[in-house]
């Protein structure tokens, strides 16, 4: 699965301002889809989107693009379940 290219999206926000970038997940029996946002103002930019795919099975792979790397992180691995692949997303995020 490709994933799309990186783009700034802004989205409405009613509420109060976040500090702090934050993480939006998707999780589905065998991936975790990921977007990192950043707050601006009443809006968020996505800095990053990835996927973790083959969760619990051989061969998982964790992608991942950002605004600023081209190309985009593409890393096989063994990711033996959901909780280890938050932590492999979040730890992708700070490099």
């Amino acid at each position: 699965m490709a994933l799309p290219d990186v783009e700034v999206v802004q989205v409405e926000r009613q509420d109060v301002p976040l500090s702090n970038a934050w993480m939006c997940m998707n999780s589905g029996s065998s991936s975790l889809t990921f977007v990192l946002y950043q707050p601006e103002g009443a809006a968020e930019t996505a800095l990053a989107n990835g996927i973790i795919e083959r969760i619990g099975l051989p061969r998982s792979r964790l992608r991942m693009r950002t605004a600023a790397t081209a190309p985009a992180l593409d890393e096989p691995g063994d990711v033996a379940n959901h909780a280890l692949a938050v932590h492999e997303a979040r730890a992708a995020l700070d490099t």
